[in-house]
């Protein structure tokens, strides 16, 4: 990749984007309530969080090779999420609604970016792809790749089974 960092910020950035979009959305439907606003302001700031933890952690495994980082982190992350949900829940029910649409912006970032603006025309198709030359595939059909010579092709076809195990053909058979 080429910078991890500009990947990070304008993930939050878009996950900041859909928290003010929540936020707008609901003061149009139920008006001003503040304990929403906390809610979805938590929950927003505790996403990113956890998504910058994620990053770190990322980096750690992909740097040293070593897996700890990575437990670690969802030992300190999910503790986390759960203490602020409690926390909002006690407030309010709708602050803990506020707080649960907030922890879905940063995956809904995600989404936008990678599943719906990549598909806009011009837009790069894989935005963490430090290439952006066509990369060469290898036909699986002209390097002798050949499904008929599997039992399970044959089987499947109603050909020859005398390859498929006995205990196999009798099941097939339905003894």
């Amino acid at each position: 990749m080429k910078d991890i960092n500009a990947f990070r910020n304008q993930i939050i950035k878009y996950g900041g984007i859909a928290g003010l979009l929540i936020c707008i959305i609901y003061l149009l439907f139920f008006g001003i309530r503040f304990p929403f606003l906390i809610g979805a302001a938590a929950g927003t700031a505790i996403s990113a969080l956890g998504f910058v933890m994620i990053v770190f952690t990322g980096k750690k495994v992909s740097e040293e090779g070593r897996r700890a980082p990575a437990v670690l982190s969802y030992i300190v992350r999910l503790p986390i999420y759960g203490i602020v949900f409690y926390l909002c829940i006690r407030f309010s029910l709708v602050c803990g609604i506020g707080c649960v649409l907030g922890f879905i912006t940063i995956p809904l970032s995600i989404f936008y970016i990678y599943g719906i603006k990549s598909r806009f025309p011009g837009a790069r198709k894989n935005p963490l792809n430090d290439s952006d030359e066509p990369r060469e595939w290898r036909n699986l059909d002209e390097d002798g790749w050949d499904d008929d010579d599997d039992w399970g092709a044959a089987a499947a076809k109603g050909g020859d089974n005398h390859e498929m195990p006995e205990e196999s053909q009798e099941r097939k058979r339905g003894r």
